[in-house]
């Protein structure tokens, strides 16, 4: 597949149930997390494949993953800031509504970062 002329960015979606332990470390938790992402196969490439094209089976049980009610999405980072630059942040101008009214939401809590 060429993508040499594709502008714009590819974003995988993927369930990803993690397991949290008991406790106060927030340190141990924040690795602990690093790591069960970092099992992920292929960083979740499959997912997709396995959910649209798999067998009957898999579809099934992968459509039940989609109840899910937080969405993290992962923007990247700019890789054009040094930190010579400096970054100016335009605060007083209004952008409207980033959601329609009538757009009812599809997580209880979406993180985008």
């Amino acid at each position: 597949m060429d993508l040499s002329r594709t502008v714009g960015w590819f974003t995988m979606v993927y369930p990803l149930k993690l397991e949290l332990t008991q406790g106060g470390d927030y340190g141990a938790t924040l690795k602990s997390i690093k790591e069960q992402i970092r099992q992920i196969p292929d960083r979740g490439i499959g997912y997709g494949i396995l959910r649209y094209l798999g067998d009957e089976i898999t579809r099934r049980r992968l459509t039940k993953a989609e109840n899910s009610e937080i969405l993290f999405n992962y923007l990247g980072q700019s890789d054009c800031i040094t930190g010579k630059e400096k970054i100016e942040i335009i605060q007083d101008i209004s952008v409207g509504q980033l959601r329609d009214l009538r757009n009812s939401r599809s997580y209880l809590l979406e993180i985008n970062a």
